[in-house]
């Protein structure tokens, strides 16, 4: 549907990083996503595996940042 527009090179960010749409993702980050196999990727965010991943990551910036215990992140 969109394989033929052609934008005008004044409309294109000099970083395609921060253009609208999809951003550039290092490869070496998509390898990582792809190791997790189907434990994360493609599930629902309310799926046990991704949630407790979640809580991991919360607890691990509460612990970093030495938040108090009532901190919501």
């Amino acid at each position: 549907m969109f394989e033929n527009i052609d934008s005008p090179k004044e409309f294109l960010p000099s970083d395609p990083r921060f253009g609208a749409g999809p951003s550039k993702v290092p490869v070496s980050f998509i390898e990582k996503l792809l190791s997790t196999g189907p434990h994360l990727l493609g599930t629902s965010h309310r799926k046990p595996a991704v949630k407790d991943l979640g809580e991991e990551i919360s607890n691990g910036l509460r612990q970093y940042f030495k938040l108090p215990d009532d901190y919501t992140i």
